[in-house]
């Protein structure tokens, strides 16, 4: 039976990677012995594997198909405002709207997409 382990994103700095998913959206790192390749970070339930390649993405967001990662938060205007302070790389400026929840998104320094999302009552 196959079981989630986690989510590899693939990034062209890891460094960078971990300053934005450590101080940019409060993940911790839970394994580092991998440098300078790839290093563990965890939030919650979901453990990202921050893997090393030589190349950034170009951001087509949302016209691209790509994984999302969706973080939800029950203050987005709080959780925007936030983000904002930490100059992290916004591709809204505010909240946006689709037919289940409220959504910011934010671009990490390789180009991968992750949603701030507010579900609707």
């Amino acid at each position: 039976m196959l079981k989630l382990f986690a989510l590899q994103v693939s990034v062209h700095d890891v460094e960078a990677a971990r300053d934005f998913y450590v101080n940019g959206l409060g993940f911790e790192v839970i394994g580092d012995d991998l440098l300078p390749q790839a290093m563990y970070v965890k939030k919650d339930d979901l453990t990202i594997i921050l893997n090393k390649v030589e190349q950034p993405k170009e951001i087509t967001y949302p016209d691209q198909s790509q994984m999302i990662i969706n973080l939800v938060t029950t203050d987005l205007e709080g959780a925007l405002a936030d983000l904002k302070t930490k100059n992290l790389n916004l591709l809204h400026e505010s909240a946006q709207e689709c037919p289940v929840a409220h959504y910011i998104a934010v671009a990490d320094p390789s180009g991968n997409v992750i949603e701030i999302i507010q579900m609707k009552d």
